[in-house]
């Protein structure tokens, strides 16, 4: 049979060794051919979906007139990690269990990579991007209820996925298919109803501590599907769940988020200390990070706030809108001790991914950058994406909105307070200009410099009632409104 190419990126593809690959960082984005030992169709990889330097990477191609997934595992364990994966994706398939079909095992011609080729799902998205995307409408909801039962199946085959996260889950034509077979195991029977559970929590803790009545609700579901009478003790033990991988997630992640990953990219010199999101990575974002000044002055740069000890500017890089808070130096004494202390932008976007991570709305971080000194922290600048929205004030003063809608908001913005205090977090400057509201009316929280961690609870609760006397003084023009946020603060309470 004739070697098929589907287009000209193809025909260029070159074959690839085991040690160029070795050499491959996460910036590797190059299509390439693999010549295998025991099929005469080359795997063609188009695109690199995501690689682990130095191990194993996954892509899109095309093998044998077909679109494919193909695993390719490189390190001295290759073998190793193909059979885990291997033996996961069968298990999937002896319990019928909806994945994509696995076409073919092999070597590459000189055996030193072992590979797996799956078939390519047509119109598939992540279940993570789906739930990002689609998050305000019940279609969701709708696929969130389908895993729930999805779940219950597998864990009464005995089938749990110790590594389970929305991205190991496919969504298309409103079907779910579960990927990653080197996190699934196989236990003899159905699982029990406390390790049932606790992987039940791993899904909840990724929905959003905002989610807790779709927690409920999803809950119901799973439980149905397993027949199961539920008792106060397991609703306990499943909320006590929730809140371990809620902790444990966070600090795995919160980590990453300091180091150079498939995600984020780090610069860390005499002169420069760097962290940002590679999704941004571009000539002109590059130029940015070496020389944030120079961007800041540009005839183009809007200032929107120009303080002794901060600076906050609006700009554009490769049409995108960015903001740009620049922490200033305001004296010898000061510079001397944010030299040894973090700084504040890189507090600011450990706290801004803590958010996002939890689902709580703040500007989406991108970098932050601190100019060093012989390796001495100076000037920093924290990079967030420039966020459309009403500031609340604004909103609740528009004659156009009625009653209802108001006192929804009204509700979102008080129960987001909370979910705050829940992490163990105060916002130190509730200020009316810190909320704005999306266009679906969802609150959203800006201005992090504040923002404290408290480790012990008569700490967290004295900020936090200065956090809603702060808030509640915004309306003193406006008693009725005023009222009406205190009468919510206390329903909570």
């Amino acid at each position: 049979m004739p070697m098929l190419y589907p287009d000209k990126k193809s025909l260029q593809a070159q074959d690839l060794s085991r040690q160029k690959l070795l050499k491959a960082s996460y910036d590797f984005s190059s299509s390439f051919l693999l010549t295998l030992a025991h099929h005469e169709q080359p795997l063609c990889c188009e695109e690199v979906v995501r690689i682990v330097p130095g191990k194993r990477l996954v892509a899109f191609g095309q093998w044998n007139n077909r679109e494919v997934v193909a695993k390719i595992f490189f390190s001295r364990q290759a073998k190793q990690h193909q059979q885990r994966d291997l033996k996961g994706a069968q298990a999937l398939m002896a319990a019928k269990i909806p994945s994509p079909a696995l076409l073919h095992i092999d070597t590459n011609q000189d055996r030193s990579m072992q590979i797996l080729i799956f078939e390519r799902i047509a119109n598939a998205q992540s279940l993570e991007s789906f739930w990002q995307t689609k998050k305000n409408f019940s279609d969701s909801e709708n696929i969130l209820h389908v895993l729930a039962i999805e779940l219950a199946t597998q864990h009464v085959l005995g089938l749990v996925q110790e590594d389970l996260h929305l991205k190991n889950f496919l969504v298309a034509n409103d079907k779910i298919y579960t990927l990653d077979g080197a996190s699934i195991q196989d236990h003899e029977g159905a699982l029990s109803k406390k390790q049932s559970l606790e992987n039940l929590a791993l899904l909840f803790s990724q929905l959003g501590i905002h989610t807790q009545p779709l927690q409920q609700r999803l809950f119901q579901s799973y439980v149905k599907a397993r027949s199961w009478l539920v008792e106060k003790a397991d609703v306990n033990f499943l909320q006590k769940s929730i809140q371990h991988w809620n902790r444990s997630r966070w600090h795995y992640y919160s980590r990453k988020i300091f180091r150079s990953s498939t995600q984020f990219a780090k610069t860390r010199n005499l002169t420069r200390y760097s962290i940002h999101d590679r999704q941004y990575t571009s000539p002109s974002f590059q130029k940015f990070l070496a020389d944030p000044d120079a961007f800041l002055k540009h005839a183009d740069a809007l200032t929107l706030k120009n303080g002794r000890t901060s600076t906050v500017v609006n700009i554009q890089i490769d049409g995108r809108a960015l903001v740009v808070k620049r922490y200033n130096i305001k004296n010898f004494w000061h510079g001397l001790i944010k030299m040894i202390k973090p700084s504040r932008a890189q507090t600011s976007w450990r706290l801004a991914h803590q958010l996002q991570f939890v689902g709580i709305n703040t500007a989406k971080p991108v970098a932050f950058i601190e100019k060093r000194f012989l390796g001495l922290r100076r000037k920093s600048y924290f990079v967030m994406e420039y966020i459309e929205g009403t500031r609340a004030d604004h909103f609740f003063n528009t004659p156009a909105h009625d009653s209802v809608t108001c006192a929804l908001v009204a509700k979102k913005i008080i129960a987001l307070f909370f979910n705050l205090a829940r992490l163990r977090l105060s916002h130190g400057d509730l200020k009316i200009t810190n909320i704005l509201l999306n266009t679906h009316l969802d609150p959203a929280l800006i201005d992090l410099d504040s923002m404290r961690e408290h480790y012990s609870s008569l700490s967290l609760w004295h900020r936090f009632r200065k956090d809603m006397q702060r808030f509640l003084e915004n309306w003193r023009e406006e008693p009725s409104l005023q009222q009406v946020f205190q009468n919510l603060i206390n329903e909570i309470q």
